[in-house]
């Protein structure tokens, strides 16, 4: 039957509550559903954290053989979820067996995947204890983060330009320059987020600059230049910084697009050849390559390993944001939409995902990982009082 427009708009239209638990079920499904057994699994690990007390170990799979054919970023729809599991502990031998239980269902992987958390650290290495024959390999964008950050911290004009962009913030944001006010580095990996303000560093310069982009119509030019003469003096800084951040993304594109292999490093050096004669620049373009031949190393002839974690990284982003405010109450029911997120939404993925988890299902699910909500616990501890009882 072709359904036309008119058909279609008659269609009631399902109510929030609705299309949640059609997420969480498609989630759950994901999550529970039988896996091929195969040696070229490649398991990409994190804890994804919203209370202190409590972490959430995820880890989700890709085929090496997949990824080799099409050899490309990863995207959600390429990965598998293997595992999603709240808990109070995760120590080390917590996470070990919390991966020999991921081997029931993959098999024995080919490789683990980390951002290099000291908990994941010691937990893969027990894991490696029986069985060696996995590599386990560091994230590349990780690492060029805390290279950055070893050179920045030692310089002190770094420091210097960010006090600066501070105190323009602060001057400009509630005027008519507040659209010139240098953006905010996160607190958390701010050296993995160089890119925006270098990008404005540079931008700012040009528009005290060029009188067609600065013609007076938005703000006076006299108060711009006067606002924003401080950058001038960070002008030779500012280009040894963006060389900095040029390299950075030349290696980072690299190891997303061609992964770790035996030659790696060498095309790599290739690649930056033209980003060197500059001392910090050397620095670090000698410390990736170091670091890429060593993760280079664990590649076997012919073989290509991973070597970015950020598709993983952007699903926990994406499973926050479903989880919304929620999130500041710890883990809910929605941690199960990043489970869902990597599910291909085809009609005969979503027939059988809705045909084999029914809401009772998600409850026990729930009941078993997360136990009693911080909601809950509230509600429990705080009940509203009696009609006419009067407050302590």
């Amino acid at each position: 039957m072709q359904l036309t427009l008119e058909k279609l708009l008659a269609i009631p239209t399902p109510c929030g509550e609705t299309g949640r638990l059609w997420i969480l079920r498609l989630g759950l499904h994901e999550l529970t559903c039988p896996k091929e057994q195969a040696d070229d699994w490649v398991w990409l690990v994190d804890h994804t954290i919203q209370l202190d007390s409590v972490q959430c170990l995820l880890v989700v799979g890709v085929r090496l053989r997949e990824w080799e054919r099409d050899r490309r970023p990863l995207e959600h729809h390429d990965l598998h979820c293997l595992l999603l599991e709240p808990g109070i502990e995760s120590t080390g031998e917590v996470v070990c067996e919390q991966l020999q239980r991921v081997v029931q269902r993959t098999g024995v992987p080919r490789a683990i995947l980390t951002d290099g958390g000291r908990n994941l650290h010691k937990g893969i290495g027990l894991f490696r204890n029986d069985h060696p024959q996995v590599s386990h390999n560091s994230d590349v964008v990780h690492k060029t983060a805390l290279c950055l950050k070893k050179i920045l911290t030692k310089d002190e004009r770094w420091s210097e330009f960010l006090k600066q962009c501070g105190l323009s913030r602060k001057h400009c944001v509630k005027t008519a320059m507040a659209f010139l006010t240098p953006p905010v580095l996160r607190d958390q990996a701010r050296f993995m987020n160089l890119q925006a303000i270098l990008k404005w560093a540079g931008d700012i310069r040009r528009f005290r600059h060029d009188l067609t982009l600065n013609d007076g119509s938005q703000v006076e030019p006299w108060k711009v230049t006067l606002e924003f003469k401080w950058i001038e003096g960070f002008a030779e800084a500012i280009e040894q910084w963006q060389r900095l951040l040029a390299i950075v993304e030349e290696v980072v594109h690299y190891v997303r697009w061609e992964g770790y292999h035996a030659g790696a490093a060498q095309e790599i050096e290739q690649r930056l050849a033209s980003l060197r004669g500059d001392t910090l620049g050397d620095q670090l373009i000698d410390e990736l390559i170091t670091f890429v031949q060593e993760q280079s190393q664990s590649a076997m002839p012919d073989e290509r390993l991973l070597g970015s974690t950020e598709c993983l990284e952007s699903l926990i982003g994406k499973g926050k944001r479903l989880e919304g405010q929620q999130s500041r109450s710890g883990f809910t029911k929605m941690i199960l939409g990043m489970a869902a997120s990597v599910v291909k939404p085809t009609l005969e993925a979503i027939q059988t995902a809705f045909t084999t988890v029914k809401t009772t299902d998600l409850n026990v699910w729930a009941q078993k990982y997360l136990g009693q909500s911080l909601q809950a616990k509230r509600r429990q501890a705080f009940p509203p009082l009696a009609k006419g009882t009067k407050a302590a």
